[in-house]
């Protein structure tokens, strides 16, 4: 097999896993709906974005503009009659500069970054 037929051999797979890879993102957002405000203990006037919740469901640590500065991680707790009033995490956590996500890990410690990656 010469370079020039292995290389279109790879190109059709090359758009077979590409298929298959949009296929599957499809089916796990089929099932998502519109986004739902969850009342003033959590939603402003102002911006709130990049939630995270942990695995218990009891915690939503999310992006907001009113903790230290207009750029903190926030976090409410769940007591089963609704969500507490937003809280920011602390001057430990939130400083002058901007924290706009909270990385939620699977033992429930919370790791403030300035992108959306998570790595444990």
């Amino acid at each position: 097999m010469g370079p020039a037929l292995m290389a279109r051999e790879m190109n059709e797979l090359s758009k077979i896993v590409l298929v298959i890879l949009l296929l599957l993102v499809a089916e796990a957002f089929a099932g998502w709906t519109e986004p739902v405000n969850l009342g003033p203990m959590i939603n402003t006037s102002g911006c709130e974005s990049s939630p995270s919740l942990t695995a218990d469901g009891r915690k939503l640590f999310f992006h907001g503009d009113n903790g230290y500065n207009k750029d903190d991680v926030l976090y409410s707790e769940w007591d089963d009659t609704g969500w507490t009033l937003r809280q920011p995490l602390g001057p430990q956590i939130n400083t002058l500069a901007p924290e706009r996500y909270a990385c939620v890990t699977s033992a429930g410690d919370v790791i403030p970054t300035t992108n959306s990656i998570c790595q444990e």
